[in-house]
């Protein structure tokens, strides 16, 4: 089980879930969040950085709504990054100091990133090519939308115990509803899989009652390095109805679609020989109000030293915003080595998509920042660019409905079959990380 605690006392995660203070139950918290929401909040950060477009700023949990409203304005999950407890708002030398050593922070992980990312590209990515090979081109294939469809159903429709449709949101009574009947289906398919070790838990967190849901597929030889090394998969569980904190957040596409592609992706890996290198699958738990589980999650595998290869993320996955066969790809708070990596995959093994675009969501807006912050090398491909998102997330109209395409949803579960596959098997890839 892991521990699931932040990593320092600077950076402990805040969006604090039934702690005293504060008129919702939660404590004034220092967060990060993009400076382009704080400009147009007309908020004044106590410190900023422009070239990572970050601002950090104590905020209550009216604050925290509203930066939350903007994002969802704009198609993003998620807007900021709590921090810090703020012992006294009021003291602006200490909420000046903690927002200057989490800048901080960012910038040494950011000049990390750049520099390993120039070496990637210089030795490696322009040479970038992968080798379609046939065991992983009858994977992709066997990706099925009808059972995606069923998954994303399974999420958003089930009526829990309070009688509302499938509220995943990750504080209340029945938080643990969803990662229950993803822990179920997931042993249904280990039961009905080819015999190989696989281990299921679930993991606690301190700042939210929400469990994430955590998989892992040792590689083929436990005792060998390649083994060791670890390749991670996830998309959260939880939704979120900003207009009624307790009204319905049925979340089919934010992020029913996302938890259901990782499971069919599971399948595949499943179905498949072990890897060489180790897989890992993340359904985490409170990514709407913080990224809490993730956050967690990255840091405690950061403060660990995993030898983590990269990370992909999957969040809203059926809404074709920029046509049917198009996707974008995060560029912000991503690795450009494995946006290249990505690209190719695509061209080898997922024909059905005819074009790849670049997008720009903002500071934080979803899980891999979680893992981007923390070290990781980290891709994050998504249904469509920001501006023609689904605008029907976050609300009681998230359902999948016509306007929504589990087809579409099928391209990225194709997707995280081939980055499973290829890069848990590197031997015979034609790259060479």
């Amino acid at each position: 089980m892991l521990a699931g605690r932040p990593v320092c006392a600077i950076l402990v995660l805040a969006l604090l879930c039934g702690c005293a203070a504060g008129k919702n139950g939660e404590p004034p918290a220092l967060v990060l969040a993009d400076t382009a929401y704080l400009d147009k909040l007309g908020v004044e950060p106590v410190a900023r950085d422009d070239d990572l477009q970050v601002g950090a700023v104590v905020a209550d949990a009216k604050l925290k709504a509203k930066l939350t409203g903007l994002a969802w304005e704009r198609g993003v999950c998620s807007a900021y990054d709590a921090v810090a407890i703020v012992s006294s708002p009021q003291d602006k030398a200490e909420a000046r100091e903690k927002a200057r050593e989490a800048i901080e922070r960012l910038r040494r992980i950011e000049a990390e990133n750049r520099g390993f990312e120039i070496a990637r590209a210089t030795s490696e990515s322009r040479a970038v090519k992968v080798q379609p090979r046939s065991a992983i081109i009858q994977a992709v294939n066997a990706v099925q939308a009808d059972r995606l469809s069923h998954d994303v159903k399974l999420l958003s429709e089930t009526k829990w115990q309070n009688g509302r449709i499938s509220s995943r949101r990750h504080d209340l009574a029945d938080a643990n509803k969803p990662g229950a009947a993803v822990k179920a289906t997931i042993e249904d398919i280990i039961a009905g899989s080819p015999p190989r070790a696989a281990e299921i838990e679930l993991i606690e967190h301190e700042y939210t009652p929400q469990r994430s849901v955590h998989v892992i597929l040792p590689g083929a030889s436990e005792s060998s390095e390649r083994a060791k090394e670890i390749v991670v998969l996830g998309a959260h569980i939880d939704s979120i109805n900003i207009g009624d904190r307790h009204g319905d957040a049925p979340g089919a596409n934010d992020n029913a679609s996302g938890a259901a592609v990782l499971i069919e992706i599971l399948r595949q890996a499943m179905s498949a020989p072990p890897a060489e290198r180790t897989l890992e699958f993340f359904w985490y738990a409170g990514e709407e109000e913080g990224r809490i589980g993730s956050k967690e999650i990255a840091e405690n595998y950061g403060k660990s030293n995993k030898p983590v290869v990269a990370v992909i993320n999957f969040d809203m996955a059926t809404h074709p915003g920029d046509g049917p066969g198009v996707i974008a790809l995060e560029k912000r708070n991503t690795s450009a080595w494995l946006n290249v990596y990505v690209k190719d995959l695509i061209s080898a093994y997922v024909p059905g998509v005819t074009q790849v675009l670049e997008t720009n969501c903002g500071y934080a807006c979803s899980d891999h920042s979680s893992w981007r912050n923390a070290g990781f090398s980290v891709v994050f491909p998504i249904e469509a660019t920001r501006e023609n998102r689904d605008r029907r997330i976050h609300s009681e109209q998230d359902v999948l409905d016509a306007h929504l395409s589990v087809d579409h949803a099928a391209l990225f579960a194709q997707i995280g079959v081939a980055f499973a596959l290829d890069l848990a098997n590197p031997a015979g890839s034609g790259v060479s990380f």
